[in-house]
């Protein structure tokens, strides 16, 4: 009796014995993926098991690993990362190299620009500041310097489909000649962004130089307003009024230029 129950722990014991597989390890080398250089301090992680670090010359060691199929996850410092299956089998150690992409990413962001625009002011197709404007009597017989600004409407032809006046000498009633004279003006029309022709406003300077200076020879260009000693000239009548009408960016009238010119507008 003795007997049998020694015989049938010793089998219980083979059993266990048999039942309990051997751990093994897993070794390694992880280098670079372009220059195949070892690759140090990259975590090698088996998914669902230990883990460990690569030293300076790039291996690792795993143990106690039972037999099986794994996941090695490896992450380089870099923030590369890939992930291998490997199988382990009893009784022998699993050698792997692992190739590692661990370069920096690099995200290229390509601008998209808007198309550049085609806008473009009217353009005047002859040199209108040549031309001689009308006189009325009461400037002829001032003899006086006078400044008209209009306010030249263009439309997508390239005419002046209206005009108004924003600032004139009222004694010398100019309105009326001033309009008259610049309707005639053409321009090459004026576009949009889109290159299509487009209306425009244009600020215009029709300047008036002293009548009889321009029929006999003389000065035709007075000092402005304003500007001599303690402006002492800015209530005498030989002086010109230079200042542009409010409310409008153009310049000033430059005492050295010769009479007439444009100033473009931005489109209506």
């Amino acid at each position: 009796m003795r007997a049998g129950r020694a015989r049938a722990f010793a089998v219980g014991v083979v059993m266990l014995a048999a039942s309990v597989a051997r751990a093994e390890d897993i070794e390694g080398v992880v280098t670079g993926a372009v220059d195949k250089k070892p690759l140090a301090g990259v975590n090698v992680l088996v998914v669902g098991g230990a883990g460990t670090t690569t030293a300076g010359d790039g291996r690792f060691r795993l143990t106690g690993i039972r037999p099986g199929t794994y996941t090695l996850v490896l992450r380089g410092p870099g923030g590369g990362s890939v992930e291998q299956t490997v199988d382990v089998v009893a009784e022998a150690t699993l050698r792997v190299t692992v190739s590692l992409d661990d370069s920096p990413e690099v995200v290229h962001i390509k601008e998209h620009l808007p198309p550049p625009s085609k806008r473009r002011a009217p353009e005047p197709v002859e040199r209108y500041s040549r031309l001689v404007p009308t006189y009325s009597d009461a400037l002829i017989d001032a003899n006086d310097w006078a400044i008209v600004w209009l306010l030249l409407h263009v439309d997508e032809r390239g005419s002046v489909a209206r005009v108004d006046v924003l600032k004139s000498p009222p004694r010398y009633r100019l309105d009326d000649l001033a309009v008259k004279h610049v309707q005639r003006f053409k321009f090459k029309p004026g576009l949009d962004d889109d290159g299509k022709p487009a209306p425009y406003t244009v600020v215009y300077k029709l300047e008036y130089v002293p009548y009889w200076s321009l029929v006999f020879g003389g000065p035709t260009n007075p000092p402005c307003a304003g500007s001599g000693p303690m402006n002492l000239d800015s209530s005498m009548p030989v002086y010109r009024d230079c200042e542009p009408p409010p409310g409008f960016d153009a310049p000033k009238v430059d005492q050295a230029r010769a009479p007439g010119g444009v100033e473009r507008r931005r489109p209506r």
